[in-house]
Parts: C-alpha cells; sequence; structure tokens
C-alpha cells in the first residue's frame, strides 16, 4: 500500500513505469520536462511548431508531450508500428 506523506508534497509519486516500476516525484517530473524542453528549444522548436513523437506508451513519452506543449508547440502521436506511409498522411492532414 503506497503511504502518502502529506507533510512531503514532493514525496508525492507522479507516474509510474508499470514495467520496471521506475517512478517519478512531481519534482523529478517538472526537472525533466524542463530538461527535453529545453533540448527540443536547442534544436529549433519554437512556439507553433508541429512536433510529431513517435513512441510507445512509456514515462518518457509523457515527459516528452509536456516538454512540447510548454514550448507551446503542438503535439501530434505516432504509434511506432505504423508504417512511413501512415505517418506522412498523419503529418500532411495536419497541414490541411
Amino acid at each position: 500500500m503506497l503511504k502518502l506523506d502529506f507533510y512531503s508534497p514532493d514525496a508525492v509519486i507522479w507516474q509510474v513505469n508499470g514495467l520496471t516500476g521506475e517512478s517519478y516525484t512531481f519534482p523529478q517530473a517538472r526537472d525533466a520536462i524542463w530538461r527535453v524542453a529545453s533540448g527540443l528549444a536547442r534544436h529549433g522548436v519554437r512556439q507553433n511548431d508541429i512536433v510529431m513523437v513517435v513512441s510507445e506508451n512509456c514515462v518518457e513519452y509523457v515527459l516528452t508531450f509536456h516538454a512540447v506543449l510548454s514550448l507551446g508547440a503542438t503535439v501530434t502521436m505516432a504509434n511506432p508500428i505504423y508504417l512511413t506511409s501512415k505517418c506522412c498522411r498523419c503529418v500532411c492532414n495536419l497541414l490541411i
């Protein structure tokens, strides 16, 4: 059973990886989101850009999703098992 320490909000778990058991607290998630957002910004992602995230469902996917949104960009998702043509159609639909 998860015991919450109400005197320490930094200890509250934000997300748990169901396969590995790895978990992130809110402060850890915030810091990870800032680091990812910083890296995306250094690579040229700006407000109003569209970013396609191709990833399986995992903790890092959620962190990336929030990092893109924090930059004011739009996120679109693609499953890694999609064929290239399916990904292209997804992108084309966004641009119409």
